[in-house]
């Protein structure tokens, strides 16, 4: 599995590196090959109709010879990546 993680408007710490990862081991059952790779984009947005943080995650992983994308905005880092 080959992932690349990115940290949009706050610092990309160890704890959500691995965090990020040990969500996505769960994916390689799918995997007919192995091969899966993809991008992961975590960060902080600001939304002018939402008060405080909000914190979205976006994947965009490539498997079996499909691609599959799903993204997340939650007042939570760590709720929108389970998401």
């Amino acid at each position: 599995m080959n992932i690349n993680i990115k940290a949009t408007n706050m610092e990309l710490t160890g704890a959500i590196s691995e965090y990020v990862n040990k969500r996505l081991a769960s994916i390689e059952k799918f995997s007919k090959d192995g091969n899966i790779t993809g991008s992961v984009e975590v960060g902080k947005t600001t939304n002018h109709h939402k008060q405080g943080d909000v914190y979205k995650a976006e994947f965009n992983i490539d498997m079996n010879g499909e691609h599959f994308f799903a993204d997340s905005e939650q007042s939570d880092l760590y709720a929108a990546i389970d998401d």
